[in-house]
């Protein structure tokens, strides 16, 4: 017993990365994607009790996850970025898969694009990017029927990839939208009655990073992994958030005829929030910053501070001898790129990497919409 399923190779390869992914019905994963371990298979310990658990965990150990992720770990080298740390995982599974279908020769040999959207791809530095990568590793594919087809595949994963924040090589991708942005940031100044919030950098390039793979994806008919986010806002703690959020995706789709999927809208709504936190008049609160590295990283920490939250305008650099002797409030804050946890200290402390990583401007602005 069981199921057939048949189609064209592009498409069986987005539906056994779902199912890779564990994208199905049951409570618990049968398969898990994880930094440290690769593709997990939970039923592993089974596998010699029952034959068809043998065979998937058989495969499941020939997909090359290791080069797979090596070679998405190069694409962010070249492409001059960093995809989020969840993409990487669905990133690194749809690559590994990509590369043992190709070594089981199983090509994509019908045309995923028309002929326009090819040209238009081949145009786009990220498909020398693509190109390179894969002819590297399989050289014959250059010669082979359906050799472009799988170097225009790799190139649509890397186009669609969620971002942790906007990529200097981007621009070719951004020209095509950047009607749309400004739109969609004129909106969202109108719905806040915040003037100067088409003008915040940190949302345009969230919208960036988030609305244009995610209408790439929807251009190219390609499977991602629906939750991206571990934490949503609350449609109803957070209505308005919500409301103009969909207000942006609606023009989404009158701009690019692409509707969002529920969890790109929500994205939107978490941008838009943080946005509004940052832009707000809120009380002046002394913020000190503790850098044992040296001047220069406590200067470059400092610059970056300030093009993310310019609101912050009490910036202060203290060494670790003279934070103990500060007289400090509940309603300062600290910033430290080591952790004081030996300090009996009134005031938050928040550790940050000395390049301050999105992952630190998101608990920043948390912290600041107290």
């Amino acid at each position: 017993m069981g199921t057939w399923i048949e189609g064209g190779e592009w498409k069986i390869r987005q539906a056994l990365t779902a199912l890779f992914w564990g994208e199905n019905y049951f409570d618990d994963p049968i398969f898990l994607m994880n930094h440290v371990h690769g593709l997990v298979f939970s039923l592993e310990s089974d596998a010699l009790l029952l034959p068809i658990l043998n065979n998937t965990l058989s495969y499941v150990n020939q997909l090359p996850i290791e080069q797979a992720t090596a070679l998405i770990a190069t694409a962010e080298a070249d492409m001059g970025g960093r995809f989020t740390d969840h993409e990487v995982l669905h990133l690194s599974l749809a690559c590994a898969m990509q590369l043992q279908r190709i070594q089981e020769n199983q090509l994509i040999t019908e045309a995923i694009l028309s002929k326009e959207e090819a040209e238009q791809l081949r145009n786009n530095p990220i498909w020398e990017i693509a190109h390179h990568l894969i002819k590297t590793n399989y050289p014959s594919l250059e010669s082979a029927a359906g050799g472009v087809n799988e170097f225009n595949a790799f190139t649509i994963l890397l186009l669609a990839g969620a971002k942790n924040e906007r990529w200097p090589g981007d621009i070719e991708t951004e020209s095509e939208f950047e009607l749309l942005i400004s739109r969609l940031l004129a909106l969202a100044e109108e719905a806040y009655e915040l003037p100067g919030l088409s003008h915040d950098s940190t949302l345009r390039d969230g919208l960036i990073a988030n609305v244009i793979p995610a209408c790439i994806r929807r251009q190219y008919d390609l499977w991602s992994p629906t939750t991206r986010q571990t934490e949503q806002l609350s449609p109803q703690q957070y209505a308005f958030e919500h409301e103009i959020a969909a207000d942006l995706a609606a023009k989404v789709k009158e701009y690019t005829t692409y509707d969002l999927p529920e969890h790109e809208v929500s994205n939107l709504a978490m941008l838009l929030r943080a946005a509004w936190i940052r832009e707000r008049p809120h009380q002046q609160r002394d913020v000190i910053v503790v850098c044992p590295s040296g001047m220069a990283t406590a200067q470059l920490l400092v610059a970056r501070l300030k093009a993310r939250f310019p609101r912050l305008e009490n910036l202060n650099v203290v060494s670790m001898r003279e934070i103990a002797a500060k007289n400090l409030s509940e309603d300062d804050l600290i910033l430290t790129t080591v952790p004081l946890t030996d300090l009996n200290l009134p005031a938050a402390v928040i550790q940050v990497h000395p390049l301050l990583l999105p992952e630190d401007v998101a608990t920043i602005t948390n912290w600041l919409a107290r």
